[in-house]
């Protein structure tokens, strides 16, 4: 076997074995994004909250007779 072709095999060999660790630890990962994705809809959520104000028209605001 050239130095290529040994190179090529102990890759496909790494590859598999990742491949076997991804399924095994495939709901570990599902669940955290899950949280990640949680996370980041609370934080949109409140961010708008922080955002809406009451807007009152002008003549409300001042002694101004309407």
């Amino acid at each position: 076997m050239t130095n290529g072709q040994i190179l090529h095999t102990l890759f496909e060999g790494l590859m598999i074995i990742l491949l076997i660790i991804g399924f095994i630890f495939e709901d570990k990962l599902v669940a955290f994004e899950e949280k990640i994705i949680r996370r980041h809809k609370q934080k949109k959520r409140r961010a708008a909250k922080a955002k809406i104000i009451k807007f009152v028209p002008y003549t409300e605001n001042t002694n101004i007779a309407k």
